[in-house]
């Protein structure tokens, strides 16, 4: 299976973490943080034509661009990620780097044709958990969409946090969403 691209939307964060730990991810900034970025990493940066429109006008950018590249997924991750986790229950979650982390759910659902999204789900949820996914629920911070699936549903100005919203959509359309 080919690795899918990966996106970080990021603001004012130039330091963040995460780039160094994904060196092929591509850092998306707006106009006025580019010079910052472009000090401190060695990471591809795409820049958005303006300034202060919120995290769903960036994460709209990523979608469509991926769709226009037609990439059949691909990852978007938050700026803030710091670590990822493997379930390994009963016992405490165990540490892994993130790149193996994604290379797990991208493998786990090979094949699965009703999926919108997939997402890591969140360390402070998943260490009682005894099943290592759940299903048809929220996708937010480290998540890949399908852009196949996904035709029409768009992130939109609402008044929920814009990821919940899009997976909404998602699951409205008929499709599965899956978290791991």
């Amino acid at each position: 299976m080919k690795d899918w691209p990966i996106y970080i939307p990021s603001k004012g964060r130039p330091n963040s973490k995460i780039f160094g730990e994904l060196p092929t991810s591509i850092i998306v900034v707006e106009p006025q943080d580019i010079d910052a970025y472009k000090e401190t990493n060695k990471n591809k940066i795409i820049k958005l034509d303006k300034n202060n429109q919120g995290i769903r006008y960036v994460r709209q950018y990523i979608l469509d661009l991926n769709r226009d590249q037609q990439n059949k997924w691909f990852w978007m991750i938050d700026d803030d990620l710091t670590a990822t986790y493997l379930n390994n229950y009963p016992s405490k979650p165990k540490k892994i780097e993130i790149k193996k982390a994604l290379a797990y759910a991208e493998a786990s659902i090979s094949g699965a044709k009703h999926l919108g999204q997939v997402a890591l789900e969140y360390q402070q949820f998943s260490w009682a958990s005894k099943k290592n996914f759940s299903s048809q629920s929220y996708c937010d911070c480290v998540v890949g969409i399908n852009t196949l699936n996904t035709i029409g549903i768009n992130y939109r100005p609402v008044d929920i946090k814009e990821d919940r919203d899009f997976t909404l959509q998602v699951l409205s359309a008929g499709y599965g969403t899956t978290r791991l």
